[in-house]
């Protein structure tokens, strides 16, 4: 038992930093020029699709591991046979993995997109609210049980993420809104820039864009919880697998997108250069900060995604979300050392609310009877003498 808990630590702390630092360097890249570094209108790194495309290389990295520990701990590895009924994940059966690799796709691109627009660490705060998502979706698929005090919890993680978005908002709310729909009016998708919208425009659309991903990223959490519970198959070689199915696949949308968008056009910087390949090879290539930024942000998510699978496959994917969210504050303290953002009172005390909604949802937090509303004191009693306790909070006895 203190064993088990030791690892499940060293899988938390591994899923906070390494899950920080690929926000940042994710970041880093954005903030760097790529061209006219030295005019009023220098143009940064903006490939949401390439930074895709080396997040699931960087999971790919995972099947070497797998090779590595089962060529020098082959008895520790082998897959069990039937455990508890449960048929091995092998062969053609490995396709199904592209279901969840296919939600990575999305939410990793329209979160690479959404981070260009706000700063890091609103992006950060406002991914908690995977949270509840991953809850409602583990409530309605994996029939999961949560009481009244873990709801509660949820709504103060949502309501945390709403303060940090009016902390980060602009002080000029006269800023139009509707920019977004009077470009795309006046020149089309190929002339359709993001950077041309207002600072106003530019945080909502980003922070919208994130919690649509983060719909993605739940269905993500829950699909791969279903099929851990299923099968019998190595946490890392889902991983795995999911980075080789997700990196195939967004190679070929970027062909897809290219010839589309921007075949036949120069590799220049423009209003389709994020849907240029050549240019996104070519600034990738020609930068040494953002190519040595890409490498650590391959082996950042590797050992991200290990971690967070196997939270997953030892506790639950709510779990494995709420310790996703807890990378907040290093992110976040992280950005001000950097100054990359200024202090905000405001948003530090969205964080603190987030922050505490996350604690008492995992019950790190406990919060005696006492203390609690007889409304919610009901909720927790009724589940407390249920003879099934929620699986979202206790191991979910997968092997």
């Amino acid at each position: 038992m203190a064993n088990n808990s030791l690892v499940i630590i060293l899988l938390v702390v591994g899923t906070v930093t390494t899950g920080a630092a690929n926000s940042l360097f994710t970041k880093y890249q954005d903030n760097q020029c790529v061209a006219h570094c030295d005019s009023k209108n220098p143009v940064y790194f903006d490939q949401p699709v390439l930074q895709t495309l080396q997040m699931f290389l960087g999971e790919v990295l995972c099947l070497l591991t797998y090779a590595l520990l089962k060529l020098f701990t082959r008895h520790q590895v082998e897959q069990p046979t039937n455990a508890r009924g449960r048929q091995h994940l092998s062969g053609v059966k490995t396709a199904i993995l592209a279901i969840p690799a296919c939600c990575d796709i999305l939410a990793t691109t329209l979160m690479n997109v959404g981070l260009t627009m706000i700063p890091v660490s609103i992006y950060q705060m406002t991914r908690g609210s995977i949270i509840l998502f991953v809850a409602l979706f583990s409530v309605v698929f994996l029939r999961s049980r949560i009481n009244r005090l873990e709801w509660t919890a949820l709504f103060l993680v949502v309501l945390g993420v709403a303060i940090v978005g009016i902390a980060g908002s602009s002080n000029e709310p006269k800023k139009e809104l509707n920019d977004l729909a009077a470009l795309v009016a006046s020149g089309g998708l190929r002339k359709f820039s993001l950077k041309g919208l207002s600072p106003l425009t530019q945080l909502v659309a980003g922070m919208v864009l994130i919690l649509v991903a983060e719909i993605f990223t739940a269905s993500q959490f829950v699909v791969e919880e279903f099929f851990l519970s299923r099968y019998t198959v190595e946490p890392v070689l889902i991983v795995g697998y999911e980075g080789a199915f997700g990196a195939l696949i967004t190679f070929i949308g970027m062909c897809v997108l290219h010839w589309v968008f921007a075949y036949g056009d120069e590799p220049k910087h423009g209003s389709t250069s994020s849907l240029n390949m050549v240019l996104a090879f070519k600034d990738l290539f020609a930068s040494p900060a953002i190519l040595v930024s890409s490498l650590f942000i391959m082996l950042s998510i590797a050992v991200f995604n290990f971690c967070g699978i196997n939270i997953t496959h030892k506790v639950s994917s709510t779990s494995r979300s709420t310790v996703d969210t807890s990378r907040t504050l290093l992110v976040w303290l992280v950005s001000l050392a950097l100054k990359w953002e200024k202090w905000s009172w405001l948003q530090a005390f969205g964080f603190v609310v987030l922050v505490c909604g996350t604690l008492i949802f995992n019950k790190v937090v406990v919060i005696h009877d006492q203390f609690l509303p007889s409304l919610l004191k009901q909720g927790v009693a009724a589940q407390d003498e249920s003879t099934e306790s929620s699986p979202l909070l206790r191991d979910s006895g997968v092997e």
